[in-house]
């Protein structure tokens, strides 16, 4: 182990230690009614909601009730006493915004770091947020939550691995009742998800837990095979079927990822 990571009893984390994911079922991420209990949009419901770098309010892109009997008990127990989950997102800044979830009504922020001292990321040809124009509050609107089937699931990982053009016809028309269009490549596939394997435009990644309060965090790079299971998991993608439709960037993403063992999380803007 490595010997910053000065950890007595390292807390266990949900499913194979091996995984990317923080659950292990997926969630499909649909429009809801007024009975939902998950919201997209709408104003910040937290204190503490201000960018560590602009220091603008951030956008609140979904409200996700953790009292979903949908959502496995262990989940409910480790994020604890929380009973919501905020996914905010800075929508003026290209470095990816950082957060702890301190309680149902508080949160703390993180300062990206940057390559040095003077470094400017908005005068950066090569950063970039799409999302500048996007309203200073989305709009409220409530949404469902519902699982993935199993086979869909094992179809679109497949697809992933070796490409959507070498799955069989009967794979390519399953997927593509699914979507909801047809699907001829890898970028047809991404759609809003929870929990599971998102798909991420620019691929899976390696991240260390931005709350220097976390023990997590003092993780080094390369990372041995014990190290691995203290990184942040992929909770989440927001995707153009979301708030990010009126965005007008098809590809345009929020990828979601989460630290169990302090409730920390990393959102940032991919696309293709």
């Amino acid at each position: 182990m490595n010997p910053k990571l000065k950890v007595k009893r390292p807390q266990a984390v949900l499913g194979p230690h091996e995984t990317f994911r923080v659950l292990a079922r997926g969630f499909r991420v649909r429009p809801g009614t007024r009975h939902a209990k998950h919201w997209q949009g709408g104003p910040p419901t937290h204190r503490g909601v201000k960018c560590s770098l602009c220091k603008l309010p951030l956008r609140l892109i979904w409200d996700i009730d953790l009292g979903d009997p949908e959502f496995p008990e262990a989940l409910r127990e480790r994020l604890a006493p929380r009973n919501r989950l905020p996914i905010y997102f800075c929508c003026l800044c290209p470095k990816a915004t950082r957060y702890h979830v301190v309680s149902d009504s508080t949160v703390r922020t993180f300062r990206p770091k940057l390559t040095s001292k003077d470094y400017d990321p908005w005068n950066d040809p090569h950063e970039e947020n799409p999302f500048r124009e996007a309203p200073a509050q989305f709009q409220r609107k409530p949404i469902t939550i519902e699982p993935i089937p199993t086979v869909v699931e094992g179809l679109i990982a497949l697809a992933e691995d070796v490409g959507v053009q070498r799955l069989d016809d009967d794979a390519r028309r399953k997927l593509s009742q699914y979507v909801g269009q047809e699907v001829t490549s890898n970028w047809s596939l991404p759609f809003s998800q929870f929990g599971g394997l998102p798909l991420f435009t620019q691929g899976h990644r390696e991240i260390v837990c931005p709350n220097p309060k976390c023990f997590a965090s003092r993780l080094v790079h390369p990372y041995p095979s014990f190290d691995r299971r203290f990184l942040m998991r992929e909770l989440a993608v927001i995707s153009h079927d979301s708030v990010l439709a009126d965005q007008s960037f098809h590809c345009a993403q929020i990828a979601v990822h989460a630290c169990l063992h302090c409730v920390s999380f990393h959102t940032e803007y991919r696309c293709d």
